[in-house]
Protein backbone atom coordinates (compact mmCIF):
# COMPACT_ATOMS: atom_id res chain seq x y z
CA UNK A 1 0.00 0.00 0.00
CA UNK A 2 2.64 2.78 0.70
CA UNK A 3 4.33 2.00 -2.92
CA UNK A 4 0.82 3.17 -4.23
CA UNK A 5 1.28 6.19 -2.30
CA UNK A 6 4.58 6.99 -3.01
CA UNK A 7 3.94 6.02 -6.76
CA UNK A 8 0.40 8.62 -6.27
CA UNK A 9 3.06 11.45 -4.96
CA UNK A 10 5.70 11.11 -7.38
CA UNK A 11 3.19 11.48 -9.98
CA UNK A 12 1.75 14.48 -8.37
CA UNK A 13 4.99 15.95 -7.57
CA UNK A 14 6.10 15.30 -11.69
CA UNK A 15 2.67 17.32 -12.53
CA UNK A 16 4.03 20.53 -11.50
CA UNK A 17 7.59 20.04 -11.98
CA UNK A 18 9.49 19.49 -15.53
CA UNK A 19 13.34 18.36 -14.84
CA UNK A 20 12.98 16.77 -10.65
CA UNK A 21 10.65 13.80 -11.02
CA UNK A 22 13.48 11.61 -11.59
CA UNK A 23 15.20 13.18 -8.65
CA UNK A 24 11.82 12.57 -5.84
CA UNK A 25 11.33 9.44 -7.48
CA UNK A 26 14.76 8.30 -6.43
CA UNK A 27 14.79 10.36 -3.21
CA UNK A 28 11.70 8.56 -2.40
CA UNK A 29 12.97 5.26 -3.73
CA UNK A 30 16.06 5.45 -1.52
CA UNK A 31 13.98 6.48 2.23
CA UNK A 32 11.58 3.91 1.23
CA UNK A 33 14.28 1.14 0.71
CA UNK A 34 16.03 2.65 4.06
CA UNK A 35 12.65 2.10 6.20
CA UNK A 36 12.41 -1.67 4.45
CA UNK A 37 15.75 -2.50 6.20
CA UNK A 38 14.94 -1.07 9.26
CA UNK A 39 12.04 -2.61 9.29
CA UNK A 40 13.78 -5.84 8.12
CA UNK A 41 16.43 -5.31 10.90
CA UNK A 42 13.62 -4.27 14.11
CA UNK A 43 11.79 -7.52 13.36
CA UNK A 44 15.03 -9.82 13.11
CA UNK A 45 15.75 -8.00 16.84
CA UNK A 46 12.40 -8.58 18.13
CA UNK A 47 12.42 -12.44 17.13
CA UNK A 48 16.11 -12.63 18.45
CA UNK A 49 14.46 -11.09 21.63
CA UNK A 50 11.25 -13.49 21.81
CA UNK A 51 13.79 -16.49 21.42
CA UNK A 52 15.96 -15.05 24.90
CA UNK A 53 12.26 -14.63 26.53
CA UNK A 54 11.45 -18.32 25.74
CA UNK A 55 15.03 -19.37 26.76
CA UNK A 56 14.39 -17.35 29.86
CA UNK A 57 11.19 -19.20 30.20
CA UNK A 58 12.34 -22.68 29.40
CA UNK A 59 15.04 -21.77 32.26
CA UNK A 60 12.61 -20.97 34.62
CA UNK A 61 10.57 -23.85 34.36
CA UNK A 62 13.66 -26.20 35.26
CA UNK A 63 14.17 -23.94 38.44
CA UNK A 64 11.18 -24.55 39.39
CA UNK A 65 10.76 -27.90 38.77
CA UNK A 66 13.87 -28.67 40.86
CA UNK A 67 12.69 -26.84 43.57
CA UNK A 68 9.88 -28.35 44.03
CA UNK A 69 11.70 -31.80 44.39
CA UNK A 70 13.75 -30.40 46.38
CA UNK A 71 11.17 -29.18 48.86
CA UNK A 72 9.38 -32.45 48.63
CA UNK A 73 13.06 -33.80 49.19
CA UNK A 74 12.79 -31.94 52.13
CA UNK A 75 9.61 -32.60 53.65
CA UNK A 76 10.34 -36.61 53.58
CA UNK A 77 13.49 -36.11 55.69
CA UNK A 78 11.59 -34.15 57.76
CA UNK A 79 8.88 -36.94 58.13
CA UNK A 80 11.88 -39.27 58.10
CA UNK A 81 13.41 -37.40 61.20
CA UNK A 82 10.13 -37.29 63.14
CA UNK A 83 9.60 -41.17 62.76
CA UNK A 84 13.42 -41.25 64.03
CA UNK A 85 12.68 -39.17 66.89
CA UNK A 86 9.79 -40.84 68.07
CA UNK A 87 11.55 -44.18 67.90
CA UNK A 88 14.52 -43.01 69.69
CA UNK A 89 12.55 -41.58 72.41
CA UNK A 90 10.53 -44.94 72.69
CA UNK A 91 13.57 -47.21 72.82
CA UNK A 92 14.67 -44.59 75.89
CA UNK A 93 11.68 -45.14 77.41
Amino acid sequence: MSETILEIIVLVISLFTDGTTGITATILSKKQQKIRNENKELKEKINDIKIEINNINTKLDVITIINNKLANNNKINIRQKNKDGNKNEKEKD
